[in-house]
């Protein structure tokens, strides 16, 4: 990935969170869940093993995206945030208090 990502804290909590949890429990399991199917024989028919082996890939390519992101963040204050924001996109909070992105104007897809 090119370039800053930018990203709240508590949008790089949740993700630090995430490959936590990924690294430390779901690719443990997902290994385990490999060698028991592997003990199970033969492989070519094993849909046990496929279906592992297809969590694995993406647990792992979840892990590069994660970890590619968390080395180009760039830690932002929504609060800080002027009415252009980072994108074009005017940010305006509602009642909630959560930040609502829209496209000012002529720049709105019709």
């Amino acid at each position: 990935m090119a370039g800053q990502i930018p990203m709240t804290r508590i949008g790089v909590e949740r993700l630090k969170e995430e490959l936590h949890q990924l690294k430390s429990q779901d690719r443990p399991n997902i290994i385990q869940a490999i060698a028991e199917a592997r003990a199970q024989g033969d492989l070519s028919e094993n849909a046990e093993y496929e279906s592992a082996k297809e969590r694995q890939g993406f647990i792992e390519g979840r892990i590069a995206e994660i970890e590619a992101k968390l080395s180009n963040v760039q830690i932002i204050d929504p609060a800080s945030l002027n009415a252009d924001g980072l994108d074009g996109r005017e940010y305006t909070r509602g009642k909630s208090g959560l930040l609502k992105a829209t496209v000012p104007g002529n720049a709105r897809a019709g």
